[in-house]
């Protein structure tokens, strides 16, 4: 009976456990692929600077006007997205007005315009610019402007430095993909190679793979010997090991840590996709390592109290959106290292 429990015990631990965990990593993604998308059945292709007549990072003033344009890729073109840097948020009133247009390269006639206010750019940074689906657009070229009316100073937008600034998005015809099977894996492997070529959606997927990778490193026999080398190896080539043994957190436990810090600040000051799911799983992820050390939650309060100090600092540069972010994670730390707190004091009565 006994050896009956210990096989079911490592039948968990070993295979539904990481099975779980590879399920989740591929479950989120492909969610992700298809909330980057709008919907699983379109097709979103990237589009760099090059793209532009002549690109600039500055921000639009009243009057300035940035062109550019692109072959589309495949048939029922309907939404060009292009990514921006957003700066303050603003009163509505105060608000510019964007104007974006588009057409056929050489036609008279803009095939469509529309004004679109700053508050709009300031929740979705790659902002999606709709408009009706051209069904005939496979290999033609059309061009695209965008004009802000009322910028100034204080309401203005500029388009984001990080590749890729552009991206065209196409809709599949539905009845077509189920009534051929060929069809539908041509679509499918179109969709994953244009997820690769996305940074946003590689940055998510790899946050996803990461408890499936932690489990490995924390609960297998592979990730305890290396956890016992990697803290021997700096334990003899730090000389103030005495001081930290013991004290706070194994060396291997800080690495993961600091791995998960990277991430974080990668969200924060490049990608800032504000992805509820993202900051889920990497605190969950910090409190499981705090866990397994068997130190309690001090790393929590630190980085809580890191990324609270930084809020003010990256205000006085006027990058509002940052500080909003640094102020979430702040935030989401504390509240971790409460929970954590809580709990032990629960354990302990």
């Amino acid at each position: 009976m006994l050896s009956k429990n210990i096989y079911s015990k490592k039948w968990i631990k070993w295979g539904i456990i990481p099975l779980v965990l590879l399920l989740f990593w591929i479950g989120s993604t492909v969610w992700y692929t298809v909330l980057f998308d709008k919907s699983f059945l379109v097709l979103s292709y990237p589009h760099d600077k090059m793209n532009f007549t002549q690109f600039t990072d500055k921000k639009l003033f009243k009057g300035d006007v940035l062109s550019g344009k692109f072959q589309a890729k495949e048939d029922n073109l309907g939404i060009v997205s292009l990514r921006f840097t957003v700066f303050n948020r603003v009163p509505y009133k105060s608000e510019d007005h964007i104007a974006f247009r588009l057409k056929e390269l050489g036609a008279k006639r803009w095939y469509y315009q529309n004004e679109y206010r700053s508050g709009l750019i300031y929740d979705v940074p790659l902002f999606p610019f709709g408009f009706p689906k051209i069904d005939n657009s496979q290999g033609k070229t059309y061009q695209f402007e965008l004009e802000s009316l009322n910028g100034n100073n204080l309401n203005a937008v500029s388009l984001n430095n990080r590749e890729p600034v552009i991206f065209s998005t196409y809709q599949a015809n539905k009845q077509e993909l189920l009534h051929d099977k060929t069809q539908l894996g041509i679509f499918i492997m179109k969709k994953l190679i244009n997820s690769l070529q996305t940074i946003d959606i590689i940055f998510v997927s790899f946050v996803f793979l990461l408890p499936f990778l932690f489990y490995l490193f924390l609960a297998s026999p592979i990730g305890i010997y290396l956890t016992y080398r990697f803290n021997k190896s700096l334990e003899k080539a730090l000389p103030f090991k005495k001081r930290l043994k013991g004290v706070f957190i194994s060396y291997w436990h800080l690495l993961l840590l600091f791995i998960l810090l990277i991430f974080i600040s990668l969200d924060i000051f490049i990608l800032q996709l504000s992805y509820g799911l993202v900051f889920i799983v990497i605190i969950l992820l910090f409190v499981f390592v705090e866990q397994h050390s068997g130190k309690g939650n001090k790393c929590s309060y630190i980085a809580g109290g890191i990324f609270l100090l930084v809020t003010p600092l990256v205000l006085l540069f006027n990058k509002t959106h940052i500080a909003e972010l640094t102020a979430a994670w702040g935030f989401l730390f504390f509240v971790a290292a409460l929970v954590q707190s809580l709990l032990e004091v629960r354990k302990s009565h």
